[in-house]
């Protein structure tokens, strides 16, 4: 017998049309040439990989959508009982009541339980009353993943957990109860393990043992957190939450900075009219890349006044326009009044071909030589202290 869930998820928010469905994939039995892809595999054509990524965990209880054809339901025991275990054997004494369900869980370091029952990880909702009723009840308990993130007290140290005052809060609420039955269990994932929040649970909170979580096979979701932006695939780096970055795993690939690589995939924000500017070195590549974070609409208009006027923005240029996209105050108008400007002169540093020939060649354009200086500048500007990578201001340079 094979069996196989349907292909729609409340951790998704997906559906099927039918509701009769194929056992062997869970697809609809009949699959409609006009049906929009309401199912997981609609969304998947859309998202790709993407598609693995739970939508509705948040700060929301999961359970289990996982449906079998055999429970235990399918077992009926039918015939006299002889004999008892944990009472003895009276009609008087054998009340339920009075049943002992006393247990030992473990051997080299064992643990007593009144009652043969481990409660599930949790840390979302109620948890206090959770593991209270844990201890009270002297069963063992799971501190659900991802309490490190819960802890606006949480600081790390070159990526490891140096103080997590709320680990101890959350381990008090069974410790205020505790009967001599029972534990209280702090879960890590993968990333709570490279973080160091094992050793930190023992040594600092008194954990007696660390349950190792490696997926949510359970559920049938993901062991996985998508992040909302850059910005916080960065921070969660600096905290030792991450390895290398795709991007930087790139740059290496590519001999470039990471930074470069960032502002290359910038590049896809812009509107076709303008991004073929950029290949046909129509346009410089750093004002490229401050147009593309311009409106669509807005992209198109400067297009259209790069041709009108027969020059393309500068860089500071391309900075003004897109701070008064920013504040809403671009227009055709406005643009063709910035790009009709004659730009400013700045002091230069010359360098002639013949000097440049001696590093690149001959058969090296311009326009590569000077991106691979760049590159090397931005190389060497990462390597600096941070006091010196910082540009001199103004009035130093006037001195």
């Amino acid at each position: 017998m094979s069996f196989h869930p349907g292909i729609a998820s409340s951790f998704n928010e997906t559906k099927t049309r039918s509701h009769s469905l194929s056992p062997q994939s869970g697809m609809c039995a009949f699959c409609a040439a006009d049906c929009p892809g309401t199912c997981e595999i609609g969304l998947s054509a859309v998202l790709g990989a993407q598609s693995v990524y739970p939508t509705t965990t948040g700060n929301n209880q999961i359970a289990s959508e996982k449906d079998y054809p055999l429970d235990y339901s399918h077992f009926n025991i039918n015939g006299r009982v002889f004999g008892a275990r944990g009472v003895p054997a009276e009609a008087d004494q054998a009340a339920i009541f009075n049943v002992r369900l006393e247990r030992t869980l473990g051997r080299r370091h064992p643990v007593k339980i009144a009652l043969p029952v481990l409660l599930p990880a949790l840390l979302k909702m109620n948890w206090q009353d959770y593991f209270a009723g844990a201890a009270m009840a002297g069963v063992c308990c799971v501190i659900g993943e991802g309490s490190p993130s819960k802890d606006p007290a949480l600081k790390m140290r070159n990526g490891k957990i140096a103080e997590f005052p709320y680990l101890n809060e959350i381990m008090d609420a069974f410790r205020r109860y505790y009967r001599g039955y029972g534990q209280i269990v702090p879960q890590a994932n993968f990333e709570e393990d490279a973080q160091g929040l094992p050793e930190y649970a023992v040594s600092n909170c008194g954990a007696e043992a660390i349950e190792f979580k490696f997926g949510q096979s359970a559920k049938g979701t993901q062991p996985v957190t998508r992040l909302k932006d850059y910005a916080a695939a960065l921070q969660k780096k600096e905290a030792g939450a991450l390895g290398k970055l795709s991007v930087e795993i790139v740059g290496k690939e590519h001999d470039m900075n990471y930074k470069k690589v960032m502002r290359y995939l910038r590049l896809n924000s812009l509107v076709p009219e303008l991004l073929d500017k950029v290949d046909d070195k129509k346009m410089g590549f750093m004002p490229a890349v401050e147009l593309s974070y311009i409106k669509p609409k807005n992209q198109r208009l400067i297009a259209v006044s790069i041709d009108g006027e027969q020059a393309s923005p500068s860089l500071a240029q391309a900075k003004r326009l897109r701070e008064l996209d920013k504040e809403g105050k671009l227009n055709g108008d406005v643009i063709d009044g910035i790009l009709s400007q004659e730009k400013k002169e700045v002091d230069k540093v010359i360098i002639n071909s013949a000097e440049l020939e001696k590093y690149f060649g001959k058969e090296v354009t311009p326009a590569k030589m000077k991106e691979q200086i760049m590159s090397l500048l931005d190389d060497w500007k990462e390597k600096q202290p941070p006091e010196l990578a910082k540009a001199p201001k103004k009035q130093e340079l006037d001195k």
